[in-house]
């Protein structure tokens, strides 16, 4: 199997480990690109392990070359957005193309998978997506839902809850040169939030330093005394991150992201409830199956007021949850529909 990806950052971003983890299960190879995430290229240890990371230039390359060889292995793309160039590549190369999209269906996406001329199979997160591609046109039985697998380990919450010092925790950082999301992606809202309640703490995990914007709304708001950053090395340090708050948060104001933030199933996965706003589709999977708050963007900033047993309850539902979610199911969900 040759599984694709335009970027790649190994033990760090959520789908990269999913790459690696159906490496291990259909073995292969990986062919990814540098791109954004700071990704070191062709190191010795990964090419032991049969990922190539190369720059963006010289990824396009590899592929051509990869697709010339006469093996003909299966394909099997991670696509954030259409690749009109994988495409063709993959169509002339005539084999078998399974696509895993992270992405909620939207119609230049759908009208873009309709030209793989050798299309398998399409990996969704969600029964709603599975729906949107349906409606438009995609056969039924090329779809499959493949619940995103968490990056963490699971364990039942073991934090006692104190309605009076609850602590949130946001692990959807992502910032980068060219444009700033920390408003888009909730935080002045949870600073606000902060500002109203006192009873309430912050810890956001970093994955770069472009705090400038955040740090001055901190501020102007008086609330630097309940907030931290976190900056983690491994997944040990993520779960201790997450153990010792109370609700996984991520209060996006307008859709940027992939419809199942990791950060929330990671969140799920150490039996922690969500508070969300509805942009994303998983508010509907979080408000049927109890595991959390929804509310709307740019809402007034609501009450906190939760009893210690109506929290236990959203816990135990969350972590029941979660369970679906392990990387063991998605490689063997994913195994099971390409043999």
């Amino acid at each position: 199997m040759i599984i694709v990806n335009d970027f790649f950052k190994r033990k760090i971003e959520a789908v990269s480990n999913q790459m690696e983890a159906c490496l291990d299960e259909l073995g292969g190879k990986i062919i990814s690109a540098s791109r954004f995430l700071g990704q070191e290229v062709l190191k010795e240890e990964d090419i032991r392990d049969n990922i190539f990371i190369y720059t963006p230039f010289k990824y396009k390359i590899a592929l051509i070359k990869e697709m010339l060889n006469k093996s003909k292995e299966s394909i099997l793309v991670y696509e954030e957005e259409p690749s009109i160039f994988k495409r063709i590549l993959f169509n002339l190369s005539r084999r078998d193309v399974y696509i895993s999209m992270y992405r909620k269906p939207y119609k230049k996406y759908i009208n873009h998978i309709k030209k793989y001329k050798y299309l398998k199979k399409i990996f969704v997160e969600l029964e709603s997506h599975k729906k949107i591609l349906i409606e438009n046109g995609i056969d039924k039985n090329k779809i499959l839902v493949v619940p995103t697998p968490a990056k963490v380990r699971f364990c039942q919450n073991k934090k006692e809850f104190n309605p009076e010092k609850i602590k949130l925790v946001f692990a959807s950082w992502n910032n980068t040169d060219k444009i700033d999301t920390t408003k888009i992606r909730g935080l002045f809202y949870l600073v606000d939030c902060l500002k109203k309640h006192k009873n309430l703490s912050l810890n956001i995990v970093l994955r770069d330093n472009r705090t400038k914007i955040l740090d001055n709304y901190i501020k102007q708001n008086g609330v630097s005394k309940q907030v931290e950053y976190v900056e983690i090395k491994n997944d040990e340090e993520l779960e201790k991150v997450f153990d010792e708050s109370d609700f996984a948060v991520y209060l996006l104001q307008k859709q940027i992201v992939k419809d199942v933030p990791n950060s929330l199933i990671d969140g799920l996965s150490r039996g922690k409830p969500i508070f969300m706003t509805d942009v994303l589709s998983f508010h509907e999977v979080v408000s049927a199956e109890q595991i959390g708050f929804v509310v709307k963007p740019n809402c007034p900033v609501i009450d906190f007021k939760i009893t210690k047993a109506e929290y236990d309850i959203l816990s135990k539902n969350a972590y029941n949850f979660a369970k679906k979610h392990s990387i063991s199911h998605y490689t063997r969900v994913i195994k099971g529909a390409i043999d």
